[in-house]
């Protein structure tokens, strides 16, 4: 889609709805969910396909940091 078109790429962190992954969990489980989720961006795309592979890199370790900041607040850690 990158290489296609230059729109803002917008980054979607979420944890601990993992709990409830299938119907029959949500159903008589949902009391359980500790989840979060976040939006961050609009990040702009990257001026040309050469630089795709690392925007999206960055984009991953940016997931990855935010991911971990939500679970050190304590709320959501995985079984």
């Amino acid at each position: 889609m990158l290489r296609e078109r230059r729109l803002p790429v917008y980054l979607i962190v979420t944890d601990g709805f993992w709990r409830c992954r299938e119907l029959a969990d949500f159903v008589y489980h949902v009391d359980r969910v500790e989840g979060q989720t976040q939006l961050f961006g609009p990040f702009e795309s990257p001026p040309d396909e050469a630089h795709i592979p690392a925007f999206i890199e960055g984009l991953r370790r940016r997931m990855i940091e935010r991911q971990r900041e939500l679970r050190a607040k304590g709320t959501v850690t995985p079984e």
